[in-house]
């Protein structure tokens, strides 16, 4: 069995936070911070939820969402843009 890379504990640990993004609670996506994220990629931003809780990056023009659930890595999201990974983490773990 191969090892399970902790994307959320490895972006954390290298890269500064710059605030939330989305939360699920009123799904609003914040564009300025989206915009930070695309135009410096040593920056995270949170997507808060109550089932989860996601951090998400841009690395090499994509963008990425990582997943904690009750403190437990779940996966990383891939796709073009913070609403794609977002609804993607949505779908999988719940929309409140």
């Amino acid at each position: 069995m191969s090892e399970v890379t902790d994307d959320y504990a490895r972006i954390i640990r290298t890269r500064n936070g710059i605030g939330t993004v989305v939360s699920n609670f009123d799904h609003v996506l914040d564009s300025d911070i989206e915009n930070q994220l695309k135009a410096n990629e040593t920056t995270y931003a949170k997507h808060p939820a109550l089932e989860f809780h996601g951090v998400v990056w841009y690395e090499n023009g994509r963008c990425f969402e990582a997943i904690r659930r009750y403190c437990v890595y779940q996966c990383t999201f891939e796709g073009a843009d913070v609403g794609e990974v977002t609804r993607l983490a949505n779908e999988e773990f719940g929309f409140e």
